[in-house]
């Protein structure tokens, strides 16, 4: 089983949320739960020149997010949190551990939010998702801005990824969108998605959760409402590898390589 914990992220209080996260994560595992998905940014939010300071206590949080995998055992997408990058900026980074509190998985958001103030506080990753193979599961990635890139999902889905695990944080005006691209992301990729938001207000932005778990067709398997909740997902990989047998979409890729790998490239369009 798959929970998604949302709650209201407090802008610059490391330790009220890391409470939470405790009290969330120690649910989850009453409850029976395989695996935990955090939202992004949970320790401080997005909290401007505050995020650099966040960043030089990594290591604190990712000891506390081992001993919480192995006290629950518990695999734990521990959202994203704030690594330290080049000069004043920070990466925006989502950690994966397993229930014996080992990292299997560390993923730096490559693309970031160019309508907001990321690109000032954020430097953007340079590498693709490693995909995570635990049992039938093929494990990827993406984080919230990243869901409007289909191409990191999809070259994800050509190594095999049955589950994409996305943190976010989107703020109410664009919640359908959310659910949209999520929505399409797992259906063009016939695979599970977790798509993982916050509730709460930050600034003059308000968020109102709907956390969910999407379906290889696009159907929601659960979904949250504008609560702290921990939402419970019930997913299979075998009916991933039933599906992709039965809808063989992905192998049309291949067919778009040979015929990009055989043309020349053309000025890209100026849509401005």
């Amino acid at each position: 089983m798959c929970y998604r914990l949302q709650w209201d992220i407090q802008r610059g209080d490391a330790a009220a949320n890391l409470q939470s996260a405790a009290r969330l994560l120690a649910r989850a595992s009453a409850s029976g739960a395989a695996m935990a998905i955090m939202p992004e940014m949970w320790s401080v939010g997005f909290a401007g020149s505050e995020l650099h300071r966040e960043a030089d206590h990594l290591n604190e949080r990712l000891v506390f997010l081992a001993e919480m995998a192995r006290t629950h055992h518990l695999w734990i997408a521990a959202g994203s949190l704030p690594e330290v990058a080049s000069g004043k900026k920070v990466f925006n980074t989502l950690f994966l551990f397993d229930p014996a509190g080992t990292i299997r998985f560390s993923y730096r958001k490559i693309h970031l939010f160019p309508n907001s103030s990321e690109p000032k506080y954020f430097q953007s990753g340079y590498a693709l998702p490693e995909p995570v193979k635990t049992g039938k599961w093929v494990i990827g990635a993406g984080i919230c801005y990243d869901l409007r890139m289909p191409e990191l999902f999809r070259v994800q889905a050509r190594q095999g990824v049955n589950l994409f695990l996305v943190p976010t944080q989107f703020p109410d005006p664009r919640l359908d969108h959310f659910h949209l691209f999520c929505r399409a992301r797992a259906i063009e990729n016939l695979a599970w998605l977790a798509g993982i938001n916050r509730i709460g207000f930050d600034g003059t932005l308000s968020y109102s959760g709907g956390s969910a778990v999407f379906g290889p067709f696009g159907e929601v398997i659960a979904t949250a409402e504008k609560a702290e909740e921990v939402v419970i997902g019930e997913i299979d990989a075998g009916e991933i590898q039933r599906v992709r047998r039965e809808y063989p979409f992905l192998k049309e890729t291949l067919v778009l390589d040979s015929l990009v790998a055989n043309q020349p490239l053309t000025p890209p369009l100026d849509l401005r």
